[in-house]
């Protein structure tokens, strides 16, 4: 199982995951971001930094050496960019 996992608008996974979350099996760590890995959440956080950021920020961007090297910079930095279309800037 991935120790992350991503609430979706199925309802049965919505209660699955609602139980695991009382029975203290999972904890949130995000909205609609849960994780089964309950301790050292610095190396958690390290380790997912970029599915959680995609999650997290879906219509972003990767820019700078976040996205060539697929790792945040040397001192723990991802850049992201909102997208946007040519037509919508003024």
């Amino acid at each position: 199982m991935n120790e992350l996992i991503f609430d979706q608008s199925n309802l049965k996974e919505t209660y699955q995951i609602s139980g695991m979350f009382q029975e203290v099996k999972i904890r949130e760590i995000a909205l609609r971001v849960y994780s089964i890995n309950l301790e050292k959440p610095s190396e958690f956080f390290r380790r997912n930094i970029l599915a959680l950021t995609g999650s997290l920020y879906s219509s972003f961007v990767f820019i700078h050496r976040s996205t060539f090297q697929l790792n945040p910079t040397a001192t723990n930095q991802i850049f992201v960019f909102p997208s946007y279309k040519k037509n919508e800037v003024k």
